[in-house]
Order: C-alpha cells, then sequence, then structure tokens
C-alpha cells in the first residue's frame, strides 16, 4: 500500500535486539537517497519491516570527490560505526542536562573604555540562544546542529569527527542529500563514561525526520501510548511530529512563512468553531486558550509584513511547539481513518464497559452517586487518554460540588444541635440510658453531617490545583488510582461527600418526624402527616425521574451474584471489559516511559483497554 509518499509492506514492527556497543535502535526508515532498489530506495529484506520511504531529491555531495555508483544497498550506519546510533528530537537531553554554576560571588572588573566582545565560537560553527535561554551550535556549510558544548576541546573535536564519519559514510555509497536538509548530533555517554553519538536527518520539505538504520517503534513516544497505528497516514504524522519538535528545539532550522502561518490559523479556527457547536469535540485546548494561540498569529503575522528577512526564532519555536500539538492530536484521535474519533467520548477500540457488582450494590446505598462519577470518570478518561480541556473542568466541578456540599452538610449540623438542645427532645439535660428514636436518628444526622464535612474538606486539600497538572501528570495519577484500586472506587470515593450529606439529612427528617408522631395531638399528626406524605412523594417522583433508562436486569442475573468476590479480589489487578462481541477480555497494563511537560494529551499506558469497570 502507498500513500503521500509512504509504503507499507507489512503492519507488523521489528524490534531490534540491543548490542553490546549501543542502545537498542528504537518501524523501519529508510530514504530515497540516490541509487537503490526500485523508486531509488533500499527496502528491507525483512517482510516484518515497515518501510517509510521519505523522497530526498539527489544533489551534489560536499566533496569534489568521485564516487563510483554501488549497485548494493547500503548497511545501516550504526552497523559500520556502532558509536553512532539513531535518536530523535524527544530523545535530546536538553531538559535533563543539570548543569551547575558555583554558588560564590560574583566578580569581575571592566578596565576604562572596554567594550563587550563575544567569544568566538569554533571554527565553521554559530552559537544560537534558543528564545528559552538553551544554547546549541550550528554548522551552517554542513547544516548540523547540536546541543553539545563545543567550547571543550574535546567534545568539539568529538563532534567534528561524528560528522566526518557520518558523511564519508554517504560519500562512501554515493548517497547524495540535497540542500536543506538537516544533520543534528547528540553526545551520549555510556555506563563506562564512554562517548556515543544520536544523529538525525531532518528533511523540511516534507516535514520528516530519517535515519540511515532501522528503526522500530519504540523510539517514539506517541507510538507506545497509542495502539493500533498500523496505516501509512499514522506513521507520516509520528514523523511529522518529530519534525516539529526538531522545528521547537532549534528554531533556527525553520524558516518561517506566511503559509506555514496561514495553514496553522486555519487549525486553529477550526478548532474554535468546534468548540463552539461541539460539546463533545476532541480539541484538547480551551477556547480561551486558542484565542490566544490567534493573537499571538496574528503578531507573528505582522513583525514578518515589517521584516521578512530576519529570522524570528522566538515566533518559529513557538509555531513548531504549536504545530507539534495539533499534529499529535491527529494521532490520539485516529484522524484520515474510517476508525477516526470523532467524539471525545467515543472509544475507538470498540470497548463496551459494564458496572461491576460492586458499583451496582453500592449505588442504592450511596444515593447513585458513582454511577454519575463514574460515566464522567470515563468521559474523562477514554482510551486511556487524558485531555486538558476536559480534566480541567472535571476537577473545577468536582472542587466545587464538595465545597458546597461541606456547606450544606455544616447547615445540617447545627439544625441537629438545635433540634437536641429543645428540652422536650434531649430530656432536659439529664442523663437518660434510654434515648428516644428521635434522639438516636438526630446522632446518627450528626455523624454523618460530620463525616460529610471532613471527607469534603480533604478531598478539597487533596485535589487543590489539580486542574493545572499537565496531562502527563493527570494521566500518571488517574493510572495510579486505576491500577490500585480501580476507577469504580474512585468514584465511589468522590461520591462519599454527597452520599454522607443525603443520609444526614434523611436521618434528620426522621429524627424530626419521630419528634412530630411522638407525644402529639391527633391535629398535629395529621398536618405532619400530611405534608411530609405530599413532599414525599414530590421526592419520590424526583428520583423515579432519576431511574428512568436505568435497567433492573442484572439483580436477576445470577452470574453476577456467583462473583460476589471479584470487586474485592486484592491479588494480582487485572482489567475486566466486555468486547463488541460479548465476550470478556482481560488485559494486564505495561506502563511506557515518557519525556514531556507540555498541554499535550497523554497516554500512560501502552494498552488502551485498561478501565475497570
Amino acid at each position: 500500500m502507498t500513500e503521500d509518499g509512504y509504503s507499507i509492506r507489512s503492519l507488523s514492527v521489528q524490534h531490534l535486539p540491543a548490542t553490546s556497543h549501543h542502545p537498542p535502535a528504537v518501524i523501519s526508515v529508510s530514504s530515497d537517497l540516490g541509487p537503490g532498489g526500485p523508486g531509488g530506495h533500499f527496502p528491507s529484506t525483512n517482510p516484518d519491516v515497515v518501510d517509510i520511504h521519505v523522497s530526498v531529491p539527489v544533489t551534489e555531495l560536499h566533496s569534489e570527490d568521485v564516487v563510483e555508483p554501488s549497485s548494493d544497498p547500503p548497511p545501516p550506519l550504526s552497523e559500520e560505526h556502532p558509536r553512532i546510533f539513531p535518536g530523535t528530537p524527544e530523545s535530546i537531553c536538553r531538559y535533563q542536562r543539570n548543569a551547575i554554576v558555583p554558588n560564590e560571588p560574583t566578580k569581575f572588573t571592566l578596565r576604562p573604555g572596554s567594550h563587550f566582545i563575544s567569544v568566538p565560537a569554533p571554527l565553521g560553527w554559530t552559537r544560537c540562544s534558543h528564545p528559552e535561554g538553551a544554547s546549541y551550535f550550528f554548522h551552517a556549510e554542513r547544516r548540523v546542529f547540536t546541543d553539545a558544548s563545543l567550547f571543550d576541546g574535546a567534545t568539539l573535536q568529538f563532534i567534528n569527527l561524528q560528522i566526518d564519519i557520518i558523511f564519508n559514510f554517504l560519500r562512501a555509497y554515493n548517497i547524495a542529500l540535497k540542500a536543506g536538509v538537516d544533520l543534528v548530533l547528540e553526545e551520549y555517554k555510556y555506563s563506562d563514561g564512554s562517548p556515543g553519538c544520536q544523529y538525525y536527518f531532518v528533511d523540511h520539505q516534507d516535514r520528516s525526520v530519517f535515519w540511515f538504520d532501522e528503526v522500530d517503534a519504540t523510539a517514539f513516544r506517541i507510538a507506545q501510548e497509542v495502539n493500533g497505528l498500523t496505516a501509512a497516514a499514522h506513521i507520516r504524522h509520528i514523523l511529522q511530529v518529530q519534525y516539529w519538535n526538531h522545528c521547537e528545539l532549534f528554531p533556527e532550522s525553520l524558516k518561517l512563512t506566511h503559509e506555514i502561518l496561514d495553514e496553522l490559523r486555519d487549525i486553529v479556527l477550526y478548532a474554535r468553531g468546534d468548540l463552539i457547536t461541539s460539546p463533545t469535540s476532541t480539541v484538547e485546548m480551551t477556547i480561551g486558550d486558542l484565542r490566544e494561540i490567534t493573537d499571538l498569529i496574528d503578531g507573528f503575522t505582522r513583525n514578518m509584513d515589517r521584516n521578512v528577512s530576519r529570522p524570528f526564532t522566538g515566533s518559529s519555536s513557538v509555531v513548531g511547539r504549536f504545530m507539534s500539538l495539533f499534529v499529535s492530536w491527529t494521532i490520539y484521535n485516529h484522524h484520515g481513518e474510517v476508525t477516526a474519533r470523532l467524539d471525545s467520548n467515543h472509544s475507538v477500540y470498540g470497548t463496551v464497559r459494564n458496572q461491576t457488582l460492586l458499583i451496582k450494590l453500592m449505588g442504592p446505598l450511596l444515593f447513585y452517586a458513582p454511577t454519575h462519577h463514574l460515566e464522567n470518570l470515563h468521559e474523562t478518561y477514554t482510551d486511556g487518554i487524558i485531555r486538558t480541556r476536559g480534566w480541567s473542568e472535571f476537577i473545577e466541578k468536582l472542587t466545587s460540588e464538595w465545597r458546597q456540599f461541606t456547606l450544606d452538610a455544616a447547615v445540617i449540623l447545627n439544625a441537629n444541635v438545635g433540634f437536641l438542645s429543645i428540652q422536650s427532645v434531649d430530656q432536659n439535660g439529664y442523663l437518660v440510658f434510654n434515648r428516644s428514636p428521635g434522639q438516636l436518628a438526630s446522632y446518627l444526622s450528626i455523624l454523618s453531617s460530620i463525616g460529610s464535612i471532613m471527607l469534603g474538606l480533604l478531598l478539597v486539600k487533596q485535589y487543590r490545583n489539580r486542574e493545572k497538572m499537565t496531562p502527563a501528570d493527570a494521566s500518571r495519577f488517574m493510572f495510579s488510582y486505576h491500577s490500585d484500586v480501580g476507577l469504580e472506587k474512585l468514584a465511589i470515593l468522590y461520591s462519599l461527600p454527597y452520599a454522607m450529606l443525603m443520609w444526614s439529612t434523611t436521618l434528620f427528617c426522621i429524627a424530626f418526624s419521630l419528634m412530630c408522631f411522638q407525644l402529639s395531638s391527633l391535629l398535629t399528626r395529621i398536618l405532619v402527616g400530611t405534608v411530609s406524605l405530599f413532599i414525599g412523594g414530590l421526592i419520590l417522583w424526583c428520583i423515579v425521574t432519576g431511574w428512568q433508562g436505568t435497567s433492573w436486569g442484572w439483580l436477576l442475573n445470577t452470574e453476577h451474584w456467583g462473583c460476589l468476590k471479584r470487586p474485592f479480589h486484592k491479588g494480582k489487578k487485572v482489567d475486566v471489559e466486555t468486547d463488541s462481541a460479548g465476550g470478556v477480555s482481560i488485559s494486564s497494563t505495561l506502563v511506557s516511559r515518557r519525556r514531556w511537560s507540555s498541554m499535550l494529551t497523554r497516554k500512560l499506558s501502552r494498552h488502551s483497554d485498561q478501565s475497570a469497570v
């Protein structure tokens, strides 16, 4: 199958074994770079490898040497040079460099008439400063970027050597790169302290990265987070995410144009329109965030209109970050496929969740609040994906409800105290061992109110500011509860302040009714009884209305009662789900490594069928 320049010969993925020389290479990627097989590329001979052909036209080599064409495909670069292996923009450890500045007083002296003189960069290199603050180096002649500190002589010598090795490899096999292709090198330290080097090439015309090695799916974080990425369009989007990540890290490499800004503006405007018209939009950001992005794009456009020759590295980096976000969303939602997710609460894997006996038994005791919270949890955590907009709205709604329940419980508590202060109710303060039913009901109501207040305060404290969590942290938080106690028990926990408040209110009504019907006149009983029946009827009507659409057939199903112990099993946690065919599937949970702290939606597990219901 061929799609947009990307051909797939097999939908399975080959996992390369690790070697003793360098970390394991992490979909096999080859490039149309010069002579080779049909179409100018060197296809893999392994039938289990996914071949991606990135078109890179031939041009003159960076050398005057004449090389005879070779009819044989070149070997992997890392095979000839084990210390050089594939990397990705995600594997660049810019945010993990814990460089330390001496904590000493600053001392220097400026002589009269002194002017600032910048420290010259090594020959052929230009020192660039990222708008965020990091420094990197760019070799304009060879189009090479690196984060390594080239002011260190040993590091400079090592990086220059790796550049020579790579270009000699290309020259030896008559592989020519067109102008504008970037090479990125990242210094790597092995456990024994010896140096290694990660590399990748960047094609700005195709918006892709490529290598001269086989690279499998484990190299890409998003490929580990999303299951079922088998179409060519999916793999293309994965490589585009890497491209835009590269532009964010090295903004000098991106020449910002009006075409790119218009493309980004169109994406943002559609997202705003979708949010306005669809309550289940798959857009991750809020309407306010998108409005601010639109203002930024307009500002970038005005800057370019005033000075088109000046490089705007800040604008290029931000555009790269935004484009990376939007392209990632297309992967999470399987855009371009018949299975695309069009609603945020839709599972692309056809997962049908059935409530277990635990939630069905606890539901009536807790006034069916867990069922409501469980539905919200599933909508927020569909297919293991946390969305920035959905998560913040979910947490804000929860904390607001808990605060209100705490205030209401305090009112009921005050009412109980006033009720017991009536001398006829509390036996005028005398010690009485046999309390009346009204007193006992009031005592229980007080305990329920205290429980509601304490639970509400604790939950508000625990979830304070969690609406500001990054999707990665939110996903990690949800997964920790999901893998340990399950979403159903989390839903029960969320419903406790409301349930305690309802029990407190119910018990107070019982206590008040018992007082009215004990040792009272017939007229009092008739009036109180009539009004109580009327109000009780209205409450029952409201309850029945809320039950509409609820199925009670499970009460007659013996299979539910036969597995009574399942929800309380303390062994290894497994996920039980019913597939679309009616069968039950049990899957374990595998947690993937992650490195990201932006607004991107993240899914912590490699498996999407991880709901505990």
